[in-house]
């Protein structure tokens, strides 16, 4: 009886563990190195693109940009600006060469 209480419990922590590791979000790289994010030359101009189509996210994760702060700079818009192309009216403007956000 011990014997079957000690291999149910083993066999709840291993699978508790399991768990718990599938749902710890994570920080996804845009475009999936550090030089992804910038204007893409001609024969890579789809990369950002393909990189979209098979990267997954899910709830809980952050996509992270990492871009040159001095060349470069990030835009937050609201849907209604993006729709209507405002990006003259930006809720929230990112300096650096770090930017982490919701997907």
């Amino acid at each position: 009886m011990a014997c079957f209480q000690r291999a149910a419990v083993a066999c709840t922590l291993v699978l508790m563990s399991f768990f718990v590791g599938l749902s710890q979000a994570k920080d996804v790289l845009v475009g999936g190195k550090t030089d992804a994010w910038k204007i893409p030359s001609s024969e890579s101009s789809d990369s950002l693109n393909k990189w979209a189509e098979e990267a997954r996210f899910l709830v809980g994760d952050s996509l992270v940009w990492k871009y040159d702060g001095q060349k470069d700079s990030v835009l937050q818009v609201t849907k209604e600006g993006l729709c209507y192309l405002q990006h003259y009216k930006p809720y929230r403007g990112i300096q650096g060469w770090e930017y982490q956000g919701e997907p």
